[in-house]
């Protein structure tokens, strides 16, 4: 750029001197004209100098352009750089996640391989399985009659509150086979294993702590596991106050129960007199629903009024127990649990025909083993009331060897009949049926024992005889009541004798069937009694001194899901 600028000075410079020393002859006006073009280059110079410092300054400003341009491209290379290795390592990794996951596949391929072996071979075994399942099935009925017995390895169960404080309570365990059996209760810390013999009763006492009774939850649960098929009745014997239950085993339980109690005597007037109920929660956590249904008052529960109708949830754990008590019957109260659950029901002290109290308590059917058809016998030397108890609304043929009468009960409500005689009961959907009974010349003996129905029937029972009463006030009598097929009645075996001794025997007919009700007077100790023709039967065992009495069914077939 500066070497333009000199030779454009230079050109001029020549021009002038041409014109000033061109010719010796020109006059002086040329000279002044001359020097007026002097003057004029001389502008133009200074104009040329003024284009030449812009021209400068110009090309200062594009040389810092440049400067600039240069480190653009400088720091755009940079990125590029850094990028390049960012993209690299990134490629890299993926790489390397491509690979590992070719390996996964690889394995997964040969799992599923392994699988679709494991399949085939366990295809083939379920083949096998259910071949010798078929055999077995056609070799061995009675096996699969033991399946459906209310005879079990594990039992979870529960005392209901007494009047009475001062005494026992007792679990009988009898079986057919020797083996042993732990008995575990959280609330009391026992936790202890013995032997059970096939020849004798094997009787275990228990503090009467272990009693539910307290409103609400407590962790009351007595639970029995054996290595062998058992069967486990409790008994309460505090002070005069004795009754006992069968126990189901926990392949029985159900998530549907209906409670059954008594009516009592003065409600307001006498505060012993509760009906109750009891729940014992068998896994880890359980909700349950309690729809209330009560003759009359309300029940106060965490500062809460429950009435007819009205609902209670609860939440319990295993090992863990609800209790509630109402000076109103609480018959017809429904309990709906998430998973499997034990109920008992009773009557803290019962007035059964304003007799002296007696404590009443069985362990409960759930609602899926309910029976429909009953043959509902009168017990020897007893005076009983009986309750029909409907889930839902039923009709029920009843026939008393004399008249057929067909009654209609609600959902959720009871009929009563007192003092009766000898009944056939036919349901339209299945109902629970429960004895009240205490001695015919007696008020202060009574015991609630559940009614096995016709569907509940076994062939085979072994079952004990106990006496462990506080007061051993005379005379004391035990006795079984046998309920078959008059025809099949000659095939019965009682410890393996015929039976030629009866206190009583009665008829009745059910659907052109005639069933005979015998009773059998027994001696403390283990029994053990079968149909040789294997017959079904009923048989309740039930017992009494002076002032106290206990009644139990001796075992039920019920269906069991797999």
């Amino acid at each position: 750029m500066e070497v333009t600028v000199v030779v454009i000075l230079f050109f001029l410079l020549w021009i002038c001197n041409g014109y000033v020393f061109g010719s010796s002859t020109q006059s002086s006006i040329e000279a002044a004209k001359k020097e007026t073009g002097i003057i004029c280059i001389q502008s133009d110079i200074n104009g040329l100098k003024d284009d030449m410092h812009e021209l400068l300054k110009r090309v200062i400003k594009n040389e810092n352009e440049i400067e600039f341009l240069k480190s653009e491209n400088q720091y755009l290379t940079n990125e590029l750089t850094n990028k390049r290795r960012q993209f690299s390592c990134e490629i890299n990794e993926l790489h390397e996640n491509i690979y590992e996951n070719q390996k996964a596949v690889q394995y997964t391929n040969t799992e599923i391989n392994h699988l679709n072996e494991t399949i085939k071979e366990m295809r083939n075994g379920v083949d096998r399985l259910e071949e010798l399942e078929r055999r077995r099935s056609e070799e061995s009925i009675t096996e699969c009659i033991e399946k459906s017995e209310t005879i079990g390895k594990t039992f979870y169960l529960g005392f209901l509150e007494s009047y009475g404080k001062y005494g026992d309570l007792y679990l009988y365990i009898v079986s057919s086979s020797d083996g042993s059996c732990q008995v575990c209760i959280p609330s009391t810390g026992i936790n202890t294993t013995f032997s059970v013999l096939s020849t004798r009763v094997k009787s275990f006492k228990i503090s009467p702590d272990v009693c539910l009774d307290h409103h609400g939850i407590q962790r009351k649960a007595v639970f029995v596991k054996c290595d062998i098929p058992v069967s486990v009745y409790g008994l309460t014997y505090l002070s005069d106050e004795v009754d006992g239950f069968l126990a189901l085993p926990y392949e029985v339980f159900g998530q549907d129960y209906m409670v059954t109690s008594f009516t009592l005597k003065t409600p307001r007037n006498t505060p012993h007199s509760n009906s109750n109920f009891g729940i014992i929660a068998i896994s880890k956590s359980t909700n349950i629903t309690i729809t209330f249904r009560m003759s009359g008052g309300i029940i106060n529960y965490k500062a809460t009024r429950y009435g007819n109708d009205d609902i209670l949830n609860i939440t319990l754990v295993r090992f863990e127990t609800f209790y509630l008590s109402h000076d109103y019957d609480l018959s017809g109260t429904l309990i709906t649990a998430s998973s499997p659950v034990a109920v008992m029901s009773g009557v803290r002290t019962s007035y059964l025909r304003n007799g002296y109290g007696n404590h009443m308590e069985e362990m409960i059917i759930p609602n899926e083993h309910l029976g429909r058809d009953f043959i509902v016998p009168k017990l020897y030397d007893s005076q009983c009331n009986f309750r029909i108890f409907a889930l839902e609304q039923t009709r029920v043929r009843t026939y008393n060897n004399s008249s057929v009468v067909y009654i209609n009960i609600q959902s959720r409500r009871f009929k009563e009949y007192e003092n009766y005689d000898l009944y056939t009961l036919q349901s339209s959907v299945p109902v629970q049926v429960q004895l009240y009974c205490n001695g015919a010349s007696t008020k202060y003996d009574a015991f609630m024992a559940t009614l096995p129905s016709i569907q509940h029937f076994k062939s085979s029972y072994k079952f004990p005889v106990v006496n462990d009463f506080k007061y051993t006030d005379r005379p004391q009598h035990f006795y079984l009541t046998i309920i078959i097929q008059s025809y099949a009645k000659a095939g019965l075996r009682l410890d393996s004798k015929e039976i030629s001794n009866y206190k009583g025997t009665s008829t009745v007919t059910l659907e052109s069937t005639l069933y005979s009700v015998i009773t059998v007077e027994l001696s403390v100790g283990l029994h053990e009694i079968q149909q040789n023709n294997d017959i079904p039967f009923g048989l309740i065992v039930f017992g009494r001194n002076k002032y106290s009495g206990y009644g139990f069914p001796a075992g039920f077939s019920v269906n069991i899901k797999p």
